[in-house]
C-alpha cells in the first residue's frame, strides 16, 4: 500500500512539472535563453510532427502543425524579448515562410515541376535559417520582460489570421495543381 502511494505522488508530481512546462512553452509571457529556445523549438516539433508519423488523417496532421505554428510564435517572441527586441519582424518573416510552406501540405514534391518544389523546399530551409539565426543572436542581461510585437498583442487573431492565409494558400495551391 504504501508503494502504490509514493508511485501516486511521483506520478501526480510528474504531471504537475509537465503541466507547467507545456503553459511556459505556449504563453507569450517570460523570455528563454538560446539553449531552452533550441531545446522547447525541438520538443514542440517532435511532438506535433509525430501526428505526421502515427495519424493516417492529413487533415489532423495539418491542425497539429498549426497548433505547432502557435507554439513557435510565442518562442519566437520569448527569444526575441531576450536579446531586446519587439521581435515584429522575426515573427512576419516566420510567419511568411510558415504559409508559404504549408501551401504545400498535400502535394507531392517528387510529383511537381522543379521550381515549385524550390519554392517549397526554400520556404521550409528559410523557416530552420531564421530559427537558427535566432538561436545564435546572443542574450542580454537586463532583458525587458514588457517587450512585445505589436503584432502578438493579440496572439490568438494574429495566429489566426496566419492559419486563415496559409489555409487559403494550401487550397490555392491545391488548386492549381488538380488536386
Amino acid at each position: 500500500m504504501l508503494k502504490t502511494k509514493e508511485i501516486n505522488k511521483k506520478i501526480t508530481e510528474m504531471w504537475h512539472n509537465l503541466k507547467e512546462n507545456i503553459y511556459f512553452s505556449f504563453s507569450f509571457e517570460n523570455k528563454v535563453d538560446c539553449w531552452q529556445f533550441a531545446i522547447l523549438i525541438l520538443f514542440i516539433h517532435a511532438i506535433f510532427s509525430s501526428f505526421n508519423l502515427f495519424c493516417s488523417f492529413q487533415k489532423l496532421s495539418l491542425i497539429a502543425g498549426l497548433v505547432e505554428f502557435y507554439g513557435i510564435m510565442a518562442l519566437i517572441q520569448k527569444r526575441c524579448r531576450d536579446f531586446g527586441s519587439k521581435g515584429t519582424l522575426w515573427i512576419l518573416a516566420y510567419s511568411a515562410v510558415f504559409v508559404i510552406a504549408q501551401a504545400f501540405y498535400f502535394i507531392d514534391l517528387s510529383t511537381i515541376e522543379r521550381l515549385w518544389r524550390n519554392v517549397s523546399v526554400g520556404a521550409r530551409d528559410c523557416q530552420l535559417i531564421i530559427l537558427l539565426l535566432l538561436f545564435l543572436i546572443p542574450s542580454k542581461k537586463d532583458a525587458d520582460l514588457s517587450l512585445r510585437s505589436p503584432l502578438l498583442k493579440y496572439p490568438f487573431v494574429y495566429v489566426g489570421i496566419c492559419w486563415t492565409l496559409a489555409i487559403g494558400a494550401t487550397l490555392a495551391v491545391n488548386h492549381y495543381f488538380g488536386i
